[in-house]
């Protein structure tokens, strides 16, 4: 079952949020830091209360996405445009490949367009190819690439 997270979803969703962050860590070393449980908590804490976070919960949260509303006024290059950002999303590592984020994706759509959204977006990182394929299943294909040169 997905639902907007609750206050009292907020140790899962920090021990879930750690779990991608050592991901990213692990894979970006001189972008990522380690984060605490502590720190995690801190981060979720404003949004949680916003209702941007959802869960996927049956006898427990394994998996959770926040999601944004963001309202692009048009300008001399683009129109007007409202999009639903997924930001955030983690599925429990023991749990993958059972649809849980498949299901998390698919709640954030519907309520986009429940909101008239043009669009749902979310970066991933290059690195993260079986992410890729989650999203690719989910309807999601790539519209942007942005590349960089360390110094």
């Amino acid at each position: 079952m997905i639902r907007i997270a609750q206050s009292t979803d907020l140790a899962a969703i920090a021990r879930l949020l750690v779990q991608v962050q050592d991901q990213h860590l692990a894979e970006y070393p001189h972008v990522f830091r380690a984060m605490t449980l502590l720190q995690a908590q801190a981060e979720i804490a404003a949004a949680l209360a916003a209702g941007s976070y959802i869960v996927h919960e049956d006898d427990r949260v394994g998996g959770f996405a926040k999601w944004l509303v963001q309202d692009r006024p048009e300008t001399a290059y683009t129109s007007a445009v409202r999009i639903v950002q997924i930001d955030q999303i983690g599925v429990d590592a023991g749990r993958r490949r059972q649809g849980i984020g498949q299901q998390l994706l698919e709640w954030v759509v519907q309520r986009a367009r429940g909101l008239g959204a043009h669009r749902v977006q979310l970066d991933t990182w290059e690195s993260n190819v079986i992410a890729h394929g989650a999203f690719r299943t989910a309807g999601f294909v790539p519209y942007h690439r942005r590349l960089w040169r360390l110094l």
